[in-house]
């Protein structure tokens, strides 16, 4: 299967032909790899496509997506547009980041919480909590992030940050 010319038909907006990509796949490593090279592609849309894919592999479940979180990483880092930073930013807002990789993120996902996205700057911060979830020593920092962010005009962001609260027994709010 070609994935790359099934991409090349998708038109930004329909997701029906990323359905039926999705559906006729084959989720083995040689799609894997291919969808994350797809993901750097200079092609915005091809690029929106795939880590849709990778983005409805993740919430289906599937185990091989958390055998490449370090790949993962490294097209959020160089990620241009926003639906490509959203797409790798929910998935690694829930899966197991190591502690070496984490250091590297936590410094873009710095500069995402200025993002004129809302949406993007909402799920940096879901990032971050998953991190100061799995070490403990980042946590008061995670903290005071989340309480600047409860100062973010934007209502989804103050949503995002109240879902983190509820998730985390540890990220009650400072003044509670």
């Amino acid at each position: 299967m070609n994935i790359l010319a099934s991409l090349r038909t998708f038109d930004g907006k329909h997701t029906d032909i990323l359905e039926q990509l999705n559906a006729t796949l084959p989720r083995n490593d040689n799609s894997l790899e291919e969808l994350l090279a797809i993901a750097t592609h200079d092609n915005v849309q091809l690029q929106v496509g795939s880590t849709w894919i990778l983005k409805r592999w993740h919430d289906e479940g599937e185990p091989i997506i958390e055998t490449r979180i370090p790949t993962f990483v490294e097209v959020l880092i160089h990620a241009e547009y926003w639906e490509v930073r959203l797409h790798m930013l929910q998935i690694l807002a829930t899966i197991s980041i190591p502690p070496n990789i984490a250091a590297a993120l936590k410094k873009t996902l710095r500069k995402l919480l200025t993002e004129d996205n809302k949406f993007v700057r909402g799920w940096a911060y879901s990032v971050f909590a998953s991190i100061g979830d799995q070490d403990s020593s980042c946590r008061k920092q995670i903290l005071s992030l989340l309480d600047e962010a409860e100062n973010d005009e934007a209502a989804s962001v103050k949503a995002r940050v109240r879902q983190i609260r509820k998730r985390y027994s540890w990220a009650k709010p400072s003044n509670s």
